[in-house]
């Protein structure tokens, strides 16, 4: 996906920038990136459900995480799925 290409390519620049400077860059396996959907059905079944039970709006953000959404998403193409965490 174009979100797993943006990440290979950012850590390409990080061990060039690394390796230009004399360091060395120790690279961990590349887990399957997650881009968010913003229109997802689920997403607003959430946002009314979170209102009606707390009072107010929650905040909705992407965010460098949820990185078991991005094995979910190559295990089963098309799921709609959120991830959310605490304030």
């Amino acid at each position: 996906s174009a979100v797993d290409e943006a990440l290979d390519i950012f850590r390409q620049k990080v061990q060039r920038l690394a390796e230009d400077h004399g360091a060395t860059v120790e690279r961990g396996p590349q887990l399957p990136g997650w881009a968010p959907n913003s229109k997802s059905p689920l997403l607003a079944m959430v946002k009314e459900t979170f209102e009606e039970v707390e009072g107010f709006t929650p905040e909705v953000t992407a965010i460098h995480a949820g990185l078991e959404c991005g094995v979910f998403a190559q295990k089963l193409p098309g799921i709609d799925m959120i991830s959310f965490g605490p304030d």
